[in-house]
């Protein structure tokens, strides 16, 4: 079942990014917090990172994703959610808004190229 639901979010994330529409994953991601309670606390890390890396396909969106970033770290800090907290802080220090995943695959190319 948890399984299922974490693939929902995510579709959702993903359908939310094709029509462009930044501010209904902002929206999911502070609805679904009450849910995320039934996750496990890395499994909630996941999910709110990927939500976040999603609206980072929408052009223009870097301020949306700091204001996503800024509010999540609120947010782990009211639910003792350190881990995540310390890799949004690390997102929201990225320039340009790169997410992890991105920025991991950059570092990869760059190890490879030398």
């Amino acid at each position: 079942m948890t399984k299922l639901r974490e693939k929902s979010i995510v579709h959702l994330g993903h359908v939310y990014a094709k029509l462009k529409d930044g501010a209904a994953i902002d929206g999911l991601l502070k609805e679904l917090r009450p849910v995320f309670d039934s996750f496990s606390k890395a499994k909630a890390a996941k999910l709110v990172r990927t939500l976040i890396d999603t609206t980072s396909q929408i052009p223009d969106s870097i301020d949306l994703q700091v204001k996503m970033c800024q509010d999540s770290i609120a947010w782990t800090v009211e639910e003792k959610r350190t881990f995540l907290r310390h890799r949004l802080e690390v997102n929201k220090e990225i320039p340009l808004g790169l997410c992890c995943s991105s920025l991991t695959s950059v570092f990869f190319a760059a190890d490879k190229a030398v």
